[in-house]
């Protein structure tokens, strides 16, 4: 647990960087009300850093982590406009080496009103975030890239939680940050991915598929930015509570015993009690951990003893969890087909899940999500390019294999919601990609259009 007077300190040091900037516009370096916030910037990390290699501090979710500790900002107005003011300058992270001086500090000031350049003090490093969005969301094969290294990222913050018992929230703000990024700019790039189903490691495909199903539920909302980040670290560590069910139970091919089935009833409580005592995470992330089984009309688990009106983001990671997997491969069972998932989602509306977030859900994610290889009543194969949201039963497609086999050296793009494709086209049913050996994502890059 982190003392109140560290806490208390951690919230000087944020409120004095913020005054020593905003005097420092206005009056040069040797003025007093410049000078005074400087040695009360200085007095402040001493404190802060006593007994430690270095601080850091980083500029997320609408809040400042700093050094393990996350005081929320959010009740002061100003806050989200100081954290947006260095964003700005590429700044996002900001470490502070041992050996500081008053000076650097002083210099640090200069740096971020535009004074000095970035790497002026050599005991101060400013940087971006270690996943650069901007590099990997051009197209939809670099967003695979993106998809790959934050499933990296993931196992090795939750592989340290469980040998250590610690929660790099700093880790899991930086992977919500680029997630949400990346689908803000570019919605339907990383769900295409998260539908082509990567079996190896379930626990953490499952993770990160759960928070982009529950992101885009949340867009389609139009839910604010700083709101989509949390929604999506709250649904990357909603089974976190099963780091303590052995893997032999989570993977057993068999039915479960009624004692570990039980054990496994547990992980939400379980998960939320872990989750609140780590600093750095929103307040919604153990909440969304507890809730994320009990169901729209509190049927599931745990049981409450009143009722309660359960979070908006628990009602779509509850409906997020179940879609991926049913859609999952696992070794006691099959992975449904997208239809197939969707239509036993259906059968809980109005009670396992909301109807109104399911149909959204069903409107948005389609029938046929964004990658999905389909067979044609043609015999053609083709590959879903978009979906309609107005109707998810007749999604954009790109036709890639002829009835015979035979792959395509031009790629047609069919509307078959169009008057002019409805009667000659129609789905039959969907095919796995590995079945006839393509890669679906060779074929959702918008430079290879050509209308038929």
């Amino acid at each position: 647990m982190v003392d109140s007077e560290y806490y208390s300190q951690a919230k000087d040091f944020i409120r004095y960087l913020k005054g020593a900037l905003r005097n420092k516009r206005i009056y040069p370096s040797g003025h007093p009300l410049v000078q005074i916030l400087i040695d009360d910037l200085f007095s402040s990390l001493n404190f802060l850093t006593k007994g430690q290699k270095t601080l850091t501090m980083l500029f997320t979710l609408g809040k400042i982590v700093i050094g393990g500790i996350t005081p929320s900002l959010i009740s002061i107005p100003s806050d989200e406009s100081f954290i947006d003011e260095i964003r700005s300058l590429e700044v996002e992270k900001i470490t502070f080496k041992p050996g500081i001086r008053r000076n650097d500090l002083l210099m640090l000031i200069d740096i971020l009103t535009g004074c000095e350049k970035m790497d002026a003090v050599p005991r101060i490093k400013l940087e971006r975030l270690k996943i650069e969005e901007k590099e990997y969301v051009k197209n939809i094969k670099e967003a695979k890239v993106l998809y790959l290294k934050s499933l990296s990222s993931i196992k090795g913050v939750f592989r340290e939680f469980k040998e250590k018992g610690t929660l790099d929230s700093m880790a899991m703000s930086e992977i919500s940050r680029v997630i949400v990024r990346s689908m803000v700019k570019h919605p339907d790039f990383l769900p295409a991915i998260a539908s082509l189903k990567f079996h190896e490691e379930y626990t953490y495909t499952h993770s990160l598929n759960v928070a982009v199903w529950t992101t885009i539920q949340a867009q389609s909302l139009n839910i604010k930015k700083s709101a989509l980040e949390e929604y999506c670290i709250s649904a990357l560590a909603h089974d976190i509570g099963k780091t303590i069910i052995p893997v032999e139970i989570l993977s057993k091919p068999s039915k479960l015993t009624d004692e570990e089935f039980e054990l496994v009833r547990k992980h939400p409580f379980e998960g939320a009690k872990m989750l609140r005592r780590i600093p750095g995470l929103p307040g919604l992330t153990p909440l969304v951990a507890f809730e994320h089984h009990m169901g729209y009309d509190l049927s599931g688990y745990p049981k409450v003893q009143y009722k309660r009106k359960l979070h908006l983001c628990s009602l779509m990671c509850t409906i997020s969890d179940v879609y991926d997997a049913l859609t999952t491969k696992r070794p006691y069972k099959v992975g449904f087909s997208p239809e197939m998932a969707m239509t036993v989602l259906k059968t809980g509306r109005g009670k396992q899940f909301h109807p109104f977030l399911l149909d959204r859900f069903c409107g948005v994610v389609g029938l046929y999500p964004r990658g999905t290889v389909v067979l044609l009543n043609t015999g053609e194969v083709a590959v879903v390019y978009k979906t309609n949201i107005e109707n998810s039963l007749i999604p954009v497609v790109k036709v890639v294999m002829e009835s015979g086999g035979k792959s395509l050296s031009s790629i047609p793009i069919i509307d078959l919601n169009r008057d002019e494709f409805k009667e000659k086209y129609h789905i039959v049913r969907s095919l796995k990609p590995d079945s006839i050996s393509i890669d679906p994502i060779e074929f959702l890059d918008k430079s290879k259009l050509l209308t038929r």
